[in-house]
């Protein structure tokens, strides 16, 4: 299953991206407080920023190629069985919804001449994923499970941090940032809540039923996996639009 802490990792990755676009747009730069990397608070000024560009980019900025964040489209998965879940299972179409309740409660930065380094931690309310799903010889504890059909999760209290790591290169003598790597992980999640949508009532009942006894082992047994993956896609989504901006112009010096 999706990990809720996971698609709200993604949607931070964008915003902080969204730096880059506030030097390329007057409206944007016009509403979003500009961090300097000589500033002695620019911890601070950054928290300041991501907090207003999440509400900003709610439509995106096509012109730049950075897509709406409301709703966010993740596209989909696919998760062999596990240790909980000892079936394989598709997740495709998923989007996320109510990004602009996360709260940035902390950014920690180092930038230099040569490495670029950003740490937030953030927390989000409420979250709502949708999307479609489908299991294949989904037996659990000897139900029969197999179905396809829509799938809902409802977050509630997810504390996180992403951390994205860079190097300060130089293209045609102009410097850029290249993100080297993205990690993610989970500090603390109050509750999660799913909902199944097939053919077949009574089985969503079952599987509704079954899925929200077992939140808790089901989030333990994928975490590693799911962070893995997303690191990943962070790290190609915030390389996309930092490579695309000067680095003078994503973090201005003076």
């Amino acid at each position: 299953m999706p990990s809720g802490l996971t698609l709200i990792m993604l949607v931070l990755i964008s915003v902080l991206s969204a730096l880059a676009v506030a030097h390329c747009s007057e409206d944007f730069l016009g509403n979003l407080q500009v961090c300097k990397r000589n500033d002695r608070n620019i911890d601070s000024c950054l928290k300041n920023a991501v907090s207003q560009a999440v509400k900003l980019l709610a439509d995106g900025y096509p012109e730049h190629g950075i897509q709406p964040l409301e709703p966010l489209k993740v596209g989909g998965w696919n998760v062999t069985k596990g240790s909980v879940l000892p079936f394989d299972q598709d997740y495709y179409d998923m989007k996320l919804h109510n990004y602009s309740d996360i709260v940035i409660e902390s950014v920690s930065s180092k930038f230099d001449d040569e490495n670029f380094y950003v740490e937030i931690i953030a927390l989000g309310p409420h979250m709502y994923v949708d999307g479609r799903y489908e299991y294949y010889d989904a037996i659990l504890n000897g139900v029969n499970l197999t179905s396809k059909g829509k799938i809902e999760y409802y977050y509630t209290g997810y504390k996180f941090y992403v951390d994205l790591f860079g190097k300060i290169v130089k293209r045609n003598g102009v410097e850029y940032v290249d993100i080297t790597a993205c990690t993610v992980d989970v500090l603390s999640l109050d509750l999660l809540r799913i909902e199944f949508r097939s053919e077949n009532p009574e089985l969503d009942d079952v599987i509704t039923t079954k899925f929200n006894n077992i939140w808790k082992e089901l989030i333990s047994d994928n975490r590693e996996g799911y962070e893995r993956m997303y690191s990943e896609k962070f790290k190609e989504v915030a390389s996309s639009v930092f490579s695309a901006f000067r680095y003078d112009k994503l973090l201005p010096k003076n």
